[in-house]
């Protein structure tokens, strides 16, 4: 997959091992052996793992999805209801920030898309 070379080239700083390529099939060998959490700096933190593809989030709900969208979470007490989703309801700042520019749109588009995966 070229996970770390990938992190190596964004950030040089990190100099992850990597390995060289088959050299029948010129494909990546595997040498990551551990997940580790590399800081980006800026609030910024990725997962070097080895050989997984797909990462799930377990134990979570629409009230604690809140807590890892701070920028959302910032504006959501000037929302007309105290109760707001910021997903339908009227009066809803989020979104008109959102309108704005002034939160990212694709924050909140992964906020609507995990919000909307979690079971009630």
């Amino acid at each position: 997959m070229g996970k770390s070379s990938i992190l190596n080239a964004l950030d040089e700083r990190l100099q992850i091992t990597t390995g060289g390529l088959h050299a029948k099939r010129g494909t990546g060998r595997h040498t990551t052996s551990s997940s580790t959490l590399h800081d980006l700096g800026g609030g910024t933190f990725i997962i070097d793992t080895p050989g997984i593809r797909e990462f799930g989030l377990w134990s979570l709900d629409r009230d604690t999805l809140r807590d890892y969208f701070p920028e959302l979470e910032e504006t959501a007490g000037l929302c007309r209801f105290n109760d707001c989703t910021h997903l339908h309801e009227p009066g809803c700042e989020v979104k008109a920030r959102v309108a704005a520019g002034e939160i990212h749109p694709a924050r909140y588009d992964a906020y609507v898309r995990l919000s909307e995966e979690i079971a009630d």
